[in-house]
């Protein structure tokens, strides 16, 4: 069977406020009876446990709620979806840790969910060693100006 996204008409980004990234803990750890504990890894990609809170209005509600009883088999199946995590957006295979909670703020419906999220993205070998070397704010400013002239500069000044 097919993995489904969540509904594309949804508002996938969640508020700020409220919003948790938890990494799940991939590691065992014995205690000792004499010495340090030891410790090692069990898991090299664990989940990691998200809790957005999404703004919906009352059509978006319903949308997401038939969505999850008929599509996700009330929150048991997995399914693709839009996770902020490390300040960027990425695809996340996603699950329901168990039902959403939903509470009526003005004149939306505001959901809230713990959600775990498999395959979350890091930053590549290069860009973590660039930005160690040179700091996240100048490798970021950087990155902007290669971008800026690479796809924006340069190809206005090659022949047509």
């Amino acid at each position: 069977m097919a993995i489904v996204s969540m509904p594309a008409g949804l508002n996938s980004r969640p508020l700020q406020d409220g919003y948790t990234f938890e990494p799940h803990d991939p590691l065992l750890r014995t205690d000792m009876e004499q010495g340090p504990a030891r410790q090692r890894r069990v898991y090299e990609n664990s989940p990691a446990l998200i809790q957005p809170v999404w703004p919906w209005s009352f059509d978006e509600f319903e949308v997401f709620r038939a969505w999850y009883h008929k599509d996700l088999h009330d929150g048991q199946d997995w399914f693709w979806a839009k996770v902020f995590i490390g300040g960027r957006e990425q695809l996340g295979l996603c699950r329901f840790k168990e039902a959403y909670q939903p509470s009526l703020v003005k004149v939306e419906w505001h959901v809230t969910a713990k959600v775990e999220v498999r395959n979350v993205e890091y930053m590549d070998d290069e860009a973590r060693w660039f930005a160690g070397l040179y700091g996240p704010a100048v490798a970021s400013a950087i990155a902007a100006s290669l971008h800026r002239i690479v796809h924006e500069e340069a190809p206005q000044l090659l022949p047509a």
